[in-house]
């Protein structure tokens, strides 16, 4: 096994942090598909039902934190207070 990585703790600000977010989640997506092309090319059903629901939830995440970055772009004075407000309706 290799070492992780420390998580960087530089950050210029809020939106920087979302960045971050939403390419770690582009690589996690990238890596479950790696595994559902396996499944695919084993043909394996079982594993593919089972990556089918990591994939739906990748989807979503993605989703998620785009949306965020989206507001810090188009409301670039307001979008903490916006994002406290949607993540309060999400508990």
């Amino acid at each position: 096994m290799t070492a992780i990585e420390n998580v960087p703790a530089d950050w210029k600000g809020p939106e920087d942090i979302f960045e971050a977010t939403f390419k770690h989640e582009q690589e996690v997506t990238s890596l479950i598909n790696k595994l559902a092309d396996v499944a695919d090319e084993e043909k394996d059903r079982a594993s593919q039902n089972f990556i089918a629901k990591y994939i739906d939830e990748q989807v979503e995440e993605e989703s998620s934190v785009s949306e965020i970055l989206d507001l810090f772009r188009q409301l670039p004075d307001h979008a903490i207070s916006f994002i406290e407000k949607r993540l309060e309706t999400q508990k």
